[in-house]
C-alpha cells in the first residue's frame, strides 16, 4: 500500500479518535465528578454493553476463526452471548441494592472484611488485564498488516491513545462512547459482510470453495474440536457473569424494568456479530487460503479500494477502543474504589479517588502490553484469564447468592473458594489432565473449597445475608 493511502487512513482513525476525545472532556464537564459508576439512558447502556463484548475482538480473532473453522466462531458468540444472559439471573437484586463492584456483591454475601475486599477485587481484576492486553495485541496486528509498522510499536501507541481517552471521567466517558463505537461498528459489519461475499463471488462460490467440515450448519460450530469447546464452556461462558464489566453496566441502569431489555438486546448483538465473523472468516478463505488466523482482517483490509478503506479504518480503531478502556476503566475502579478507599484510606474524597484511578489505568496499561505481546496468541490470552477470573469467583458468588438465606456458606469457605478456584487452576494449567480444560479444575477446586469450609466453620460465624 503507498505511502499516501498510509496517511489518509492515519488522517481517518485521527479524526475519529480526536472528535471521541473531544467528547469525552466535554462528558467530564457535565458529569458528577465520579470516576466509576454513572446512570446512564437504556439505549446507552444497550450500546456501552454491546461495545464492551465485541469492540476490536470481532474484527480480528472472531474473524480469524471463522476464517480456520467456519461455524465455530458461532459458539464462541454463543458462550459470551449466553454468559450474558446468565448475569439476568441476579441482575434485578444487583441494580436493586446498587451493587458496581464484585467486591460489594461479596461484602453483601459474606459480610464486611477487609482481607476479602482485597482477595475479591484481585480476583476480579484478572479478566480485564487479559481484555486489555488482548485489545492493544489487535490493534497493533490488525494495523502492522496495513501499514507495515512493527506489532510492539502499534500496540504501544494504542495503549498511549486509550489512557488518554480513559483519563477524563472513567465510566462516564466509557459508557457514551462505547456508545458511539457499538454503533459505528455495526456499520462496519454490515459493508465488510457484503463486501467480502461480493470479493468471493457469493456465497455459492463459499459454499463450494471452503472445505465441507467447517461451513455445514450446525455441525460446523464443532469444527473447532470438542476440546477447545469444553474450554470456552469453562471459562468464556461463567466468565461473562464474573466479569466487573457487565456488573457495572446492571449497575449503571437508570430503570431496573429496563435491566432485562438491556442484557437481552446485547445478547442478540452479541449471537450477530459472530454470525458476522464466521461469514466474513470463510469469505476471505474462499479468496486467499493459508493465512494465520489473526492476520486475516489485516490482510482483507489490503485488499479494498482506498476509499473504503479510509471510511472504515477510523472506525474499526473506535470500535477495539470501546472494549480496551472499559476494561482499564473497572480495573481502576477494583484498585482504587475497592481497595483503596475501603482498606487502606476511607477518608480519602473523589477528588484523590480520580487522580489516583488515573495513575492505576496507566499502569495496568504498561503491564498489559508487557503481557499482550508476550502471548502469541490473543485468544489464549483472553481465555486464560476467564478461566483464573471464573475458577476464583463464580462458585462463591453464585452459590453464595443462591444460598444466602440458608444460613450454610460462611466467609471462610468463600476464602477456601477462591483460594482454591486458583491452585486447580494453576495445578492443572501446568499438568494438564488430556484435552479437560483445566478451568474444570479450578472450578471443582472452589466448589469443593466453599462446601468443606462453610461445614468446618457452619456454627462458628454467622452468614450475612443479603
Amino acid at each position: 500500500m503507498n505511502t499516501g493511502a498510509i496517511i489518509l487512513m492515519i488522517v481517518s482513525i485521527s479524526v475519529v479518535l480526536f472528535g471521541t476525545a473531544l467528547l469525552s472532556f466535554w462528558l467530564n464537564k457535565k458529569s458528577d465528578g465520579t470516576w466509576s459508576v454513572q446512570k446512564t439512558p437504556l439505549i446507552v447502556t444497550i450500546g456501552t454493553t454491546f461495545a464492551t463484548a465485541i469492540g476490536g475482538g470481532v474484527l480480528t480473532y472472531h474473524i480469524g476463526l471463522g476464517y480456520e473453522f467456519g461455524w465455530s466462531a458461532l459458539s464462541y458468540g454463543v458462550c459470551q452471548g449466553g454468559g450474558i444472559f446468565l448475569v439476568i439471573l441476579m441482575a434485578k437484586w444487583l441494580r436493586q441494592n446498587e451493587f458496581d463492584t464484585i467486591p460489594t456483591v461479596f461484602k453483601a454475601l459474606y459480610g464486611e472484611s477487609k482481607l476479602l475486599t482485597v482477595l475479591v477485587a484481585l480476583a476480579t481484576i484478572v479478566t480485564p488485564f487479559g481484555w486489555i492486553a488482548g485489545q492493544c495485541t489487535a490493534f497493533g496486528k490488525l494495523f502492522s498488516a496495513i501499514t507495515g509498522i512493527s506489532v510492539p510499536i502499534l500496540t504501544v501507541l494504542f495503549a498511549i491513545v486509550c489512557l488518554i481517552f480513559v483519563l477524563p471521567n472513567g465510566f462516564g466517558t466509557v459508557a457514551w462512547t462505547d456508545t458511539i463505537f457499538g454503533f459505528i461498528l455495526f456499520a462496519v459489519c454490515m459493508g465488510t459482510i457484503f463486501y467480502s461475499l461480493d470479493m468471493a463471488g457469493g456465497w455459492s462460490n463459499v459454499v463450494a470453495t471452503v472445505p465441507p467440515e467447517i461451513i455445514a450448519f450446525p455441525s460446523g460450530m464443532a469444527a473447532v474440536g470438542g476440546s477447545q469447546l469444553a474450554l470456552w464452556l469453562m471459562s468464556v461462558l461463567p466468565g461473562q457473569p464474573t466479569n466487573q464489566m457487565y456488573i457495572q453496566r446492571v449497575s449503571s441502569v437508570r430503570h431496573v424494568k429496563d435491566i432485562y431489555v438491556a442484557l437481552g438486546v446485547s445478547c442478540i448483538l452479541v449471537f450477530a456479530a459472530d454470525i458476522f465473523a464466521s461469514l466474513v472468516g470463510m469469505s476471505i478463505r474462499t479468496v486467499m487460503p493459508g493465512l494465520a488466523a489473526e492476520e486475516v482482517f489485516g490482510w482483507f483490509l489490503t485488499t479494498l479500494p482506498v476509499w473504503f478503506t479510509c471510511l472504515i479504518v477510523g472506525m474499526i480503531g473506535a470500535a477495539i477502543m470501546s472494549t480496551c478502556d472499559s476494561a482499564v476503566q473497572t480495573t481502576a475502579v477494583c484498585v482504587v474504589y475497592d481497595i483503596y478507599r475501603n482498606v487502606v484510606n476511607p477518608a480519602a474524597d473523589e477528588k484523590k479517588l480520580k487522580n489516583l484511578s488515573r495513575i492505576v489505568s496507566a499502569i495496568a496499561l504498561f503491564i498489559s502490553v508487557i503481557l499482550g505481546l508476550r502471548f502469541p496468541s490473543v485468544l489464549n490470552l483472553i481465555t486464560t484469564g476467564y478461566s483464573y477470573g471464573v475458577a476464583m469467583l463464580l462458585v462463591p458468588m453464585y452459590v453464595g447468592y443462591f444460598l444466602r438465606k440458608k444460613n450454610f456458606t460462611t466467609r471462610f469457605g468463600c476464602y477456601c473458594s477462591i483460594i482454591g478456584g486458583a491452585l486447580g487452576c494453576v495445578i492443572f494449567q501446568f499438568n494438564p489432565v488430556g484435552e479437560i480444560p483445566f478451568a474444570m479444575f479450578g472450578l471443582i477446586f472452589s466448589l469443593v473449597g466453599l462446601v468443606v469450609g462453610s461445614l468446618v466453620t457452619k456454627n462458628k460465624s454467622s452468614v450475612a445475608a443479603a
